[in-house]
This record gives C-alpha cells, sequence and structure tokens, in this order.
C-alpha cells in the first residue's frame, strides 16, 4: 500500500476512534469496565502513532465484547448520547462495518436503529409511519432502497397494535415477546438492509402506540380515582405497584398528573408502564369493591360486646383521614431516604475514587510541567554554553570601583557567565516591570515596555508568557525575550557611550538561542509552536539589524 494512502487510512482511524472515545468511557464509569489507554480523546490526532491508535481500538473492541444490549441502552438513555444523532451514527457505523456481528451486535443494531428514528420523526403525529418513510430516513446509515417484500408477521403485529385500546392489551397478547421472537428468528438475515427498516418500524410504532395508549390510560385512571375519593376511600393498598401500603389517592391523583405531563423522551429512561398497568388493575379492583370507605383501626382494647354495637364500615373521621395520610407519607418518606442513601452512599465512593485520581494526575501533571520548564530553561542555557567564544580565557576581575571605560576606547567582551546571567536578570526585570504595569495593560494587545534607557515592545502573546507562565512555551518565550532585550540594551550603551563593545559572544549566544526556540517549537502543540516562533522570528530580525551594523 503506498505511503500516502496508509497515512490517510490512520487518519481516519484516529478521527473514529476519537468520535467514539467519550460514548465508551462511559462504560467504563458506569460498569466499571477496563480504562482506556490514553487520558482523553484529545491524544488522538491525525499525526497519532499507529501504534496508540491500534492501542485504542482494541481497548474498544474489548468493550464490545462485555457491554450488553441492556447497559448500551442504560448508556445511551441517561446521558446525552440519546440525543445526539451524530453519536448514534458513529455508534452505527462501528456495528455496522463489523466483518461478523453477533447476536448482541444485531440487538445493539436493532436498538440504535430505532433510537435514530425517534429523533427523527415525532412520537407525537398521526398515524405510522411507512416503510418507505423510514427508509428514507435511514437512508444515510443504509443507504438508498427500493421497496422490498414486507415482513408480513411483523406487520401483522402492527395491525393489532393499531386496533389496541388499552395498554394492557400490549401486555395481554404479548406484542413485545412475539415481535422479538419474530426478529431472532431472522438470525443473519436481520442485517440484511431491507429487514432492518423493517424491523425499525415495527419498533418505533410499538414505541409510539404504547406511549399514546399510556396517556389514555392515566387519563382513564384519574378519573377511577377522582370517583373513589367521591365514595370516601382515602387510601389504597399499592405494594403490587412498587408503592406502600396506604398510598393516599391525593398522592396516586399527582402521581397521574406528573405522567401526563411527560413527553415521549422522558419515558426513556425511566419507563412506568407497568407500574401504570399494576396501578390501574388496583384502582379498578377498588372501584368495583363492595367496600368502598377506607376502615379506622378497631381498638384491641375495646370489650367483646362494645365490638358487637361498632358498625363494620364506618366512615372515617378527618382525624382518622389525617393519621392515615401522615403514615402513608412517612412510609413513602423512609422509603425514599433509604434510597437516596444508598445512592449518595454509591456517589461519595465514587467522588472520593475521583478527587483521588485528580489529585493524582495534579501531581504528575505538575511534575512533567516542573520537568518540562526545567528542561527548556537547561536547553537555552546549554545552546549558550555550546558556543564557542572567540576568547575562553579567564579574565582578570573588574574592580568594583573601577570607571566607566572613556569614549572611543574598546571595552572587553562579555563573558559566557555574565551573559547567561544578564539574560536570567533581564528576564526577571521584564517580568517586575509588566506585573507593576498589569492594570494598564490590555490582553491580548501589543504593550510598549521601558526600562531604564531601553525601549522594547512585546506581542500579546509575549506578555501573557511573563504574566501568566503555565507551559514549556511560555519560559522559552520568556528567555528569546530577554535576548532581545539584552541585545538593544548592548547597542544603546554602545551609542551612548561610544565605546567598540565587542558583541561577537552576544551574538553568538542569541543565535544560538534563536535556533534553538525553533528547534523546541516543532516537539510543541501548534498553538504553543506558534508563539514560540513569533518570538524566535523578533529575535531573528533584531540579529540581522544588529549584523548590517
Amino acid at each position: 500500500m503506498p505511503a500516502t494512502q496508509t497515512a490517510v487510512d490512520l487518519t481516519e482511524r484516529s478521527q473514529n476512534a476519537k468520535k467514539l472515545f467519550p460514548i465508551y468511557v462511559l462504560f467504563t464509569e458506569r460498569f466499571g469496565m477496563p480504562k482506556p489507554p490514553v487520558p482523553d480523546a484529545r491524544s488522538l490526532k491525525p499525526s497519532s502513532d499507529s501504534a496508540l491508535v491500534e492501542s485504542v481500538e482494541n481497548w474498544m473492541e474489548e468493550l464490545d465484547q462485555q457491554i450488553d444490549p441492556f447497559q448500551l441502552r442504560s448508556v445511551v438513555h441517561s446521558s446525552n448520547v440519546g440525543a445526539s444523532e451524530l453519536r448514534i451514527l458513529a455508534l452505527l457505523e462501528r456495528l455496522l462495518g463489523k466483518p461478523h456481528p453477533g447476536t448482541q451486535d444485531r440487538a445493539k443494531i436493532d436498538f440504535l436503529l430505532t433510537q435514530l428514528l425517534t429523533i427523527r420523526l415525532s412520537m407525537t403525529g398521526d398515524g405510522a409511519p411507512t416503510w418507505d418513510e423510514v427508509a428514507k430516513v435511514l437512508e444515510p446509515v443504509l443507504g438508498r432502497l427500493v421497496p422490498s417484500d414486507i415482513v408480513q408477521p411483523l406487520e401483522s403485529l402492527i395491525s393489532q397494535m393499531q386496533s389496541m385500546v388499552r395498554l394492557a392489551e400490549v401486555k395481554k397478547k404479548s406484542i413485545i415477546e412475539r415481535g422479538r421472537e419474530i426478529k431472532n428468528a431472522m438470525g443473519s438475515k436481520a442485517l440484511a438492509p431491507e429487514n432492518l427498516v423493517a424491523c425499525s418500524r415495527f419498533n418505533f410504532i410499538l414505541r409510539k402506540r404504547c406511549f399514546e395508549l399510556m396517556k389514555d390510560e392515566v387519563k382513564l385512571m384519574r378519573s377511577s380515582l377522582k370517583r373513589l375519593d367521591e365514595k370516601g376511600v382515602v387510601t389504597l393498598d399499592c405494594t403490587d405497584a412498587k408503592l406502600s401500603g396506604a398510598e393516599t389517592i391525593t398522592h396516586l391523583l399527582e402521581m397521574c398528573r406528573t405522567w401526563q405531563e411527560r413527553k415521549p423522551d422522558d419515558y426513556a429512561h425511566d419507563n412506568p408502564f407497568s407500574q401504570v398497568l399494576a396501578l390501574q388493575e388496583i384502582v379498578e379492583g377498588a372501584l368495583n369493591s363492595p367496600v368502598q370507605a377506607t376502615q379506622p383501626p378497631v381498638a384491641e382494647s375495646a370489650s367483646a360486646a362494645n365490638q358487637t354495637h361498632v358498625p363494620h364500615h364506618v366512615k372515617p373521621t378527618p382525624e382518622d383521614i389525617q393519621v392515615l395520610a401522615e403514615m402513608a407519607a412517612l412510609k413513602r418518606e423512609h422509603h425514599h431516604l433509604q434510597e437516596q442513601v444508598q445512592e449518595q452512599e454509591a456517589a461519595l465512593r465514587e467522588l472520593r475514587k475521583q478527587v483521588e485520581n485528580l489529585r493524582q494526575q495534579v501531581a504528575e501533571s505538575a511534575a512533567r510541567e516542573t520537568v518540562a520548564m526545567t528542561s527548556a530553561s537547561s536547553r537555552f542555557v546549554g545552546a549558550a554554553v555550546a558556543v564557542p567564544l572567540p576568547d575562553e580565557e579567564e579574565k582578570p576581575a573588574v574592580p568594583a570601583d573601577a570607571s566607566p571605560a572613556a569614549p572611543g576606547t574598546n571595552v572587553a567582551p562579555l563573558s559566557l557567565q555574565e551573559i547567561v546571567e544578564s539574560l536570567t536578570k533581564r528576564m526577571e526585570e521584564i517580568r517586575a516591570a509588566l506585573i507593576a504595569e498589569k492594570a494598564h495593560l490590555k490582553k491580548g494587545a501589543p504593550s510598549h515596555l521601558k526600562l531604564g534607557h531601553v525601549s522594547i515592545m512585546l506581542t500579546g502573546s509575549e506578555s501573557q508568557a511573563f504574566l501568566s507562565p503555565s507551559s514549556q512555551a511560555d519560559e522559552l518565550i520568556c528567555r528569546g525575550v530577554a535576548a532581545r532585550f539584552l541585545l538593544l540594551e548592548l547597542t544603546k550603551d554602545m551609542s551612548r557611550e561610544g565605546g567598540a563593545t565587542n558583541l561577537g559572544p552576544v551574538l553568538n549566544v542569541c543565535e544560538a538561542g534563536a535556533a534553538q526556540l525553533q528547534e523546541q517549537a516543532a516537539q510543541l502543540p501548534s498553538e504553543q509552536a506558534e508563539r514560540v516562533l513569533e518570538t524566535a522570528r523578533l529575535l531573528t530580525k533584531t540579529l540581522k539589524g544588529l549584523s548590517r551594523k
């Protein structure tokens, strides 16, 4: 394969892995599955090494073997994945691109295609979408299709659903189970595009019809609860609906109101259909029961004679109603508090784990940053040390009270140690001056700085590097600016004193520094590299100006 084609394939694989990476991380966080080989999706770039891309692909393949359709459904419905068409398409592209999709892969594809339909088609409109309409919506995934023979067993189930008037009929006629059996019987043929369209259409119509019947069922239940309230019934035993044994009519009416106000998408991650069916059965049973009023408790200490005069069906007093309502409310609150405590404990354990991981990452990042900045400093100075100076002989110390050289006399060249110390000193002076002027500086705008008799213009990026150093690029930029300032300062001194200062050693060090900046920029991220190269160009320009003199 040509090298250019290999590069294109690697870039495409890297981009695909980057799209899927955040989705697969959700499975590791929720179900404790293997963690990714890289910290985040930013590690995947078009220029990434093939071994890195392959390690991420192998990690996702390993998770594919562990993730079952129910876990996929849970993550999609409880995260932003379910509402993102691009992420659904990315998952479908991966699953449909497998050479030999297994049974679980087919179930995942079946679910994801239905989810895509719920995003693109209305769940509240009249009627059901035709085969052609569904094929048109799924065309970006399955390609253009021509009308084919319908899957008659599925069409038969759809017809039955369309004629149903109660939600209980879906359960009684086993519509969901029979649909699953039909799809499983297709085997590998289920992945044929025309069959995928048929199955997705059945799933979508089933979901839509259940939502419609659910609304009707809740409306009917509210009417029945109001009739019970009018007959004096205060509470109902709703344990079969996974509620308390003494749910007040008021609370049940509030639950119905909440269900009726829901949108179709809300049922995806919290499906109450089974609870509604169980509750409706309880309400209808109570409505048809000969004893309609709630009975208050009978005191155990009452005598048998007195009990014979107490009627069996006494309408509760307001005090009884209040006590029963408070008992039911306390039971519900106790149950909810227990669930909340368990959830909070699990969340706290996970939070502690995340905090510990973050602390470790911060410590590692700080250590890497320190090493990087130290490395940058040593490399810049190392470049200076590597420059052969014209005169390496040790120079005699200059007395502290020595007078400055007279105009027109030759001044001894600076030693290597003096040049390095001057660079460090100028860098700190520039930083201190910028901090003092920080209130007057505009973020991102060039700034004019004057230190002593020397003026220098700094770019917005250079000012930022001094004021907020946070990376290797900032350290390199600061040293490049210090070198530029030192050159301007020595040139200014020559003009003022009229001396013939030997700039050769300083020029050699700064030229090596400019080359070092360009070399280091090639190893940095593009944005940081551009900033360093800008400073390197300004330093080179200053050097050229001096060489012409």
